[in-house]
């Protein structure tokens, strides 16, 4: 497998013509790298807030609080035997799950490659 590492730019001026005919790419590139992120970023905070809303909205008071076998660190409290927490952070840790399996799976195959 082929490595690719930082190329150095000289300082003489055949490199600084080169440099000068790639910038409006590198510009063009860096502009849809912005727009891509912020294009993820909107469809994350939609979604996510779309969830919270819906959870607010489908949720009746009287289960808003429910009661877990196993203490999650900083969102869960003991009562009796049980601990509780917020159904908006077990949302939350629905909304997140399938994100977290996807980037352990792409880590693992990356490191699987690069031991080939």
């Amino acid at each position: 497998m082929k490595t690719y590492g930082r190329v150095k730019i000289g300082q003489d001026k055949r490199s600084k013509r080169k440099l000068k005919k790639i910038k409006p790419e590198l510009d063009r590139a860096k502009k849809r790298f912005l727009v891509l992120f912020i294009t993820h970023m909107a469809i994350f905070i939609v979604a996510y807030t779309l969830l919270i809303t819906l959870v607010f909205l489908l949720t009746p008071q009287e289960y808003f609080l429910v009661d877990i076998p196993v203490s999650i660190p900083l969102i869960s409290y003991r009562v009796g035997e049980y601990y509780r927490t917020s159904i908006v952070f077990i949302a939350f840790i629905g909304f997140m799950l399938p994100h977290y399996l996807f980037s352990r799976i792409v880590k693992s195959v990356q490191s699987s490659i690069r031991t080939e």
